[in-house]
Parts: C-alpha cells; structure tokens; sequence
C-alpha cells in the first residue's frame, strides 16, 4: 500500500478527480478485510514497460502481494508474449504464486478454472476503439466464475456528468442491472 500511496498519483487521463493510487489502495484495505488468508487475483492487461506507475503497475504491486502473503494469487492474462515478457522482468524476483497467461482475454477469462476473489479489468487502453464493448466481453466472459463476494475492478472508468466514461463504460452499467454494487 505505501509503493500505491507514494507512486501511483497520476491520474487516469479520463478525469481530473480520478485517481489510481486511491482505488488501488481501497482494493488492497479490502483484500485483506474480505480475503485476509487466501486471495485469487485475476488481471487483463499487464504491465508494459519498467517503471511505469502512471499506468497504474498493477502486475507489480500485484505480484509482490502474491510473493509476500503465502495464500494469494496472481493470474496475468495479455493477448501479446512480449508484454508478459516484460511483465515477468519488471515483477524481478517477486514471482511466487504469479501465473502468466498468453491469450485474448476474453477467452482466456471463458476458461478460468478458479473463481477470481478480485477481478482487474484492464486489457485495452482507453483510447482504443471498442474498449468499452471490450470491457464488457470481459465482464460476462468471468461473471460464471465470479463468486458474491468477488471484488470487480476496471481500470480507467470514472463517472462524469451522468454516465460511465472509459473500459467500464457499459461494463458498469451492465454489472449494476444484475445486482452488482459499487
């Protein structure tokens, strides 16, 4: 929690109001609240470069997690070989319980022989076109693996002026008409 509050300050990109280093360290006060022994962390999208905390380094932070806390997991699911190579560099030794997974994430999320305690939804920069409908492809292709106390997170989602705006943008919409809560 301190490499969140002390690195990962940036903001989104999407928002002025929106920033990683306070959802990121809700999910990690919240882990350990809901999932104190064990914690099965799924993630689309991994890190891509060293050093990067104005994306958010969730590989990272998640990894030393993983590494430090006997009973935490970590599956990086990436549709390219040479991000999960970098992924597996910049975690350096922080590799126990971490799992890389090259595939569409869509598809690799349709597969998923664990039930994620924390979903990360971040597969698709926020600018690409269809991230959106991406997003919520991701969404529906883990929710038969969810359980009800899964902690779903999209990456880059903020909401502003009435409606949901980046890789959540319909995800969101379509959790909370099935009975998911913010």
């Amino acid at each position: 929690q301190q490499m969140v509050r002390d690195w990962s300050r940036q903001s989104t990109g999407l928002s002025r109001y929106a920033h990683r280093n306070n959802t990121l360290d809700w999910l990690l006060r919240r882990r350990k609240e809901r999932f104190p022994n064990t914690c099965r962390i799924v993630e689309t999208g991994c890190s891509r470069s060293s050093e990067d905390w104005s994306a958010g380094y969730s590989t990272y932070i998640f990894s030393v997690l993983a590494d430090s806390i006997s009973g935490v997991s970590l599956l990086s699911i990436d549709h390219n070989q040479s991000h999960l190579d970098t992924a597996r560099s910049v975690i350096g030794g922080w590799h126990g319980n971490v799992e890389f997974q090259c595939s569409d994430s869509i598809e690799g999320l349709k597969r998923l022989t664990i039930q994620p305690d924390i979903l990360f939804l971040d597969s698709w920069d926020s600018d690409a076109p269809g991230h959106a409908e991406h997003g919520l492809a991701e969404v529906i292709a883990a929710e038969p693996h969810l359980h009800s106390g899964s902690i779903i997170v999209y990456d880059d989602t903020v909401w502003e002026r009435s409606s949901w705006k980046g890789k959540g943008a319909m995800g969101v919409p379509y959790l909370l008409s099935s009975g998911w809560k913010i």
